[in-house]
């Protein structure tokens, strides 16, 4: 009992923290799926714009590197220039830029003035110092180079892959070429290319100036995904992102290499990228030369703040629950001491302690009133008991009295079977079950001038105890009726005057009143409202014994009953009953009915007195299942075997 009575509080506490629980988890999850949300917006607005002012940075560096091409090859369609005002302009255009390294005009062969065949200078810085080569095959064969050719037959202006210098290969060149025509016989054709050559380590400390966060870093791809710039040194120049994609076979990197080739640009998350570590990644293309720039963002630093804050908002929310605790369970004890005492008083009465005093309340609250109520609960409870056991002491003797008036009315029926052991010239046998108590049906028989067996079996209308009692009378006067001389349709119509006389509670009996001569098999009957009986053969057939059209016992006095007879066969078996057996009901409202007792008797015919009986009670019983009995059984059996011998 302590742990229900503490249990309240506990409740109490366990609830309201259930509560509150849930409302900090759904303003923790709200704020917290906010502030990673503005966090990430934040992030991805301040890589955009520092992504943007590098790629502007590297954009105008080689936007000032093309304008040289351009112009060279503007002066080389709209003019005609000498050897010598070519090396002159090559000379002064390569040492004017900081940022070239090397200049070369390379001709169609035998479209320059003055040269048969081919003729490409190039002019390029040399530790401080110009030098002038001329390009030839077989050693330099210009027109099968990339630079050359391929702005050649696509007829623009194009950046090359980012390639080694052959002379030093720590430095990473890169060359932009422009086609320039002439025009020749009325057409215009092309008569070859300028290429400026530039060197890239200028390139790589402005991406590596790019930087957000402690570890992060940006990285620089060319248009067909090698990696241009990275601080890891290896992938330079070695890898591609397709190849780095294939080697961790990340399905996610190979999907932003596709994305950035195409000249997209976004901010996505990468699990497990290179250093196996989750990151953020914004992407631009470089429009100039459709190389991409990427810069990362490691996860756990930019989440860092977020998850600081996060721990901070636990630890105080952590603290304040612990306060809740006890701030609930001083107000649960406080709200449930008076319950406790209210408690410990009802387990007392529940002990059959009716004089424990109910503690006074001194709060006008619920708590109060329930004391209230207990207390008058305590002596209507104490009343309710004392009228309780003077009603129980009443039950029980009543019961008592109907278990005394049932063995009163048992004893008043033949129960002892068979009931004249020496007559083998019939069998009989008769089984009655109550719904009740006691009950109102009845059976008798007797023999008379030891050759006439007389037999009754009746139904009283009603249950209980003035159902046996006039059961009993009327099973007194029938048999108290009875002569050898007189006809029964008297006796029946005499026993039916004297029920009538001062029966104030209008109760009825129908009754199946008949003689067997034991000589002959010829038996005289009168039905009186009953049951029909059966008549079952040796040899299967099953009949009814016709209706008489009588009335009931009881009803109408100075009745005269009709007296029929009928011949029984020797071995035939009179089956008689009352509507306990018909009416008996099954779970699904479903009458027993004459017509199933008939197919029962059929399968019968061989059986004795006794088993008829007991088999057709069993057979009601299997059919009733867990059905309440509604009304008195009685079965009532009697076997006419062969005709009695001739004293």
């Amino acid at each position: 009992m302590v742990r229900l009575r503490n249990s309240l509080a506990v409740k109490l506490i366990f609830s309201i923290l259930a509560v509150s629980g849930i409302i900090f988890v759904f303003i923790f999850g709200s704020n917290f799926s906010r502030s990673h949300e503005i966090l990430l917006k934040n992030v991805r607005l301040n890589a955009k714009h520092l992504s943007l002012a590098t790629v502007n940075k590297i954009e105008i560096i080689l936007t000032n590197v093309e304008k040289i091409p351009y112009t060279l090859a503007y002066h080389l369609e709209h003019s005609t220039l000498t050897k010598k005002e070519m090396l002159n302009l090559l000379t002064s255009v390569t040492a004017s830029s900081n940022e070239i390294t090397g200049v070369t005009i390379a001709f169609e062969p035998g479209l320059f003035a003055g040269v048969k065949g081919e003729f490409a200078p190039y002019i390029y810085k040399n530790n401080g110092t110009l030098k002038t080569v001329y390009l030839k095959s077989p050693e330099n064969n210009y027109r099968i180079k990339d630079w050359y050719l391929i702005p050649k037959e696509l007829g623009k202006a194009m950046w090359s892959e980012p390639y080694y210098n052959v002379d030093n290969n720590s430095k990473i060149l890169a060359t932009f070429s422009a086609p320039f025509y002439l025009n020749k016989n009325g057409k215009r054709i092309c008569a070859g290319v300028v290429s400026a050559e530039i060197d890239l380590h200028w390139l790589e400390q402005i991406v590596k100036n790019v930087k957000l966060y402690k570890n992060g870093y940006a990285f620089l791809i060319s248009h067909d995904g090698t990696f241009v710039t990275h601080p890891k040194k290896d992938f330079i120049m070695n890898e591609t992102i397709f190849s780095v994609a294939e080697k961790y076979n990340d399905s996610a990197v190979r999907k932003f290499g596709q994305e950035a080739l195409h000249g997209k640009s976004d901010f996505i998350f990468l699990k497990q990228f290179l250093d196996k570590k989750n990151i953020w990644l914004y992407y631009i293309p470089l429009l100039t030369n459709d190389w991409s720039l990427g810069v990362v963002i490691p996860d756990d630093e930019l989440m860092a703040d977020l998850n600081a804050l996060t721990k901070y908002i636990l630890f105080y929310n952590l603290l304040g629950a612990i306060l809740l605790i006890i701030a609930i369970a001083f107000l649960a004890n406080r709200i449930t001491r008076p319950l406790k005492k209210l408690a410990a008083a009802t387990d007392e009465i529940a002990g059959g302690n009716f004089n424990v005093a109910i503690p006074e309340m001194k709060s006008k609250d619920e708590v109060s009133h329930l004391a209230i109520s207990f207390n008058f609960m305590k002596i209507s409870l104490r009343q309710y008991i004392d009228n309780l056991m003077e009603t129980t002491a009443a039950k029980q003797k009543m019961e008592s009295e109907l278990k005394i008036a049932h063995e009163i009315q048992m004893g008043i029926l033949p129960k002892i079977f068979p009931p004249f052991p020496d007559r083998t010239e019939f069998d009989i046998y008769a089984v009655i079950e109550p719904a009740k108590e006691v009950g109102g049906d009845f059976y008798d028989f007797f023999l008379l001038e030891n050759s006439f067996l007389y037999f009754s079996i009746g139904d009283v209308s009603g249950k209980g105890v003035p159902a046996s009692l006039f059961m009993a009378v009327t099973k007194t006067l029938i048999k108290a009726s009875t002569s050898i001389n007189f006809p029964l349709n008297e006796i029946i119509a005499k026993v039916n005057n004297d029920l009538c006389v001062e029966n104030d509670s209008s109760m009825f009996v129908t009754i199946f009143f008949g003689r067997i001569n034991l000589k002959t098999g010829e038996v005289d009957f009168v039905n009186a409202g009953h049951n029909l009986p059966f008549i079952v053969s040796l040899n299967g057939e099953v009949k009814k014994i016709e209706k008489t059209g009588d009335i009931a016992v009881g009803i109408v006095d100075n009745y005269q009953y009709q007296l029929a007879k009928i011949k029984l066969a020797e071995n035939d078996t009179l089956f008689l009953y009352t509507d306990g057996i018909t009416e008996a009901q099954n779970n699904l409202d479903e009458l027993y009915s004459e017509k199933r007792l008939e197919v029962f008797l059929d399968s019968q015919r061989l059986s004795s007195a006794r088993e008829l009986v007991l088999n057709s009670v069993k057979e009601v019983k299997r059919f009733s299942a867990t059905a309440p009995q509604s009304d008195d059984i009685t079965s009532f059996v009697i076997k006419w075997i062969k005709p009695m011998e001739n004293d």
